[in-house]
């Protein structure tokens, strides 16, 4: 979901926005960015 995100992947599928990408994986946007900040702090 990060790569997806910082490189915005989610175009390739005709999304215009990761929200949107997002939503149609029914996953709710504070959830995404929580799991996406998550794995920035295990990066470090």
């Amino acid at each position: 979901m990060y790569s997806i995100k910082n490189k915005k992947l989610y175009r390739i599928d005709g999304h215009v926005s990761f929200k949107s990408f997002i939503e149609e994986f029914l996953i709710a946007r504070t959830q995404a960015y929580l799991y996406l900040k998550i794995y920035e702090q295990v990066l470090k």
